[in-house]
């Protein structure tokens, strides 16, 4: 017997492979099956499951009609003010043809099925592979605060954008949502975050591709918010200081964290405001360590270079 069988077991507890079976008076509950990895699915006393939660608490519930068919569906998303709900319509035969966003009209249907001789042929997502995705997608970091602001081109017709944000050791989960061009990101300071943009419906479905993958870091510089490069003005550039590496360096292990790297280390781990000296090593070492992360999330990294063109002082 398989596990997706659902078969009612009697009122005795039963171990069958890597599943265990809870019996709670007429319904009962199968952990740790193979659809739902470490979640738990409930089902009711007519064998039909009636709740199914995975291993991050997300609780997805389900409807029947009275000839057992599955007509609705909740979805709950991380991140998701609410549950997606999804509406199921049968034909005269008892199969599936159609699936709703609730409450939407019968001329737009979510996906559609296709049969022939009461086998189903074809499955179609409908407004997905033909609608143009955003593009362009860029990520501006705070000047204070912990906030990330994104911006893109507008994708032809999209009049709602579903944006998702992936942290460290996470998945992509909806971040928001917006009828314009940009979004601010309210999101941990110090924190590094990964973002795609859709287009998407009043559900908050997507309905195009993804835009480009963007690097977001919710990272501020205190110490000089404004820098000047010798590249910008020769005589007045901005020193390098102490604070500078420091700050630079947790910049880098916020990407790493997201990477999945441990922090990194350093040729010279102890810097000293005013006695210690800066030197071109401390920056070999941001560069190379924040390219390893880069590369770790399929970043093209940026070219290393060996003569830096910043003034170092002496001391700072």
């Amino acid at each position: 017997m398989q596990p997706h069988a659902r078969e009612k077991p009697d009122e005795t507890s039963v171990k069958l492979k890597k599943n265990i079976y809870v019996i709670k008076g007429s319904c009962w509950n199968e952990t740790k099956d193979y659809l739902t990895s470490n979640g738990t699915r409930s089902f009711d006393a007519e064998n039909r499951m009636i709740t199914a939660t995975d291993s991050s608490n997300h609780t997805s519930t389900y409807i029947y009609d009275g000839d057992s068919r599955r007509v609705k569906r909740s979805i709950t998303v991380a991140g998701q003010p609410s549950s997606v709900e999804t509406w199921q319509v049968y034909g005269l035969g008892g199969e599936l043809l159609a699936e709703y966003a609730a409450n939407t009209a019968a001329s737009t249907p979510r996906r559609e099925y296709g049969y022939r001789n009461g086998q189903l042929l074809i499955t179609t997502d409908v407004g997905t592979a033909s609608a143009p995705a955003p593009s362009g997608l860029a990520a501006t970091p705070p000047t204070s605060g912990a906030s990330i602001t994104l911006n893109w081109s507008a994708a032809s017709g999209a009049t709602n954008y579903r944006v998702e944000r992936k942290g460290a050791g996470g998945s992509y989960i909806l971040a928001g949502n917006t009828a314009n061009i940009s979004f601010t990101d309210a999101v941990t300071g110090g924190s590094a975050y990964l973002y795609k943009v859709c287009a998407a419906d009043v559900q908050n479905n997507c309905t195009s591709g993804y835009s480009n993958i963007v690097l977001g870091a919710a990272v501020t510089f205190p110490t000089d918010p404004t820098i000047k490069t010798c590249a910008e003005d020769p005589l007045n550039a901005t020193s390098m200081k102490a604070a500078h590496i420091t700050e630079l360096r947790s910049a880098v292990n916020a990407v790493r964290s997201l990477a999945g790297l441990s922090p990194a280390s350093w040729t010279n781990p102890t810097l000293t405001p005013q006695v210690t000296q800066i030197s071109a090593d401390d920056i070999r070492d941001l560069r190379a360590r924040l390219d390893e992360a880069l590369t770790a999330r399929a970043f093209r990294p940026r070219p290393i270079r060996t003569r830096p063109s910043y003034r170092l002082p002496k001391t700072h």
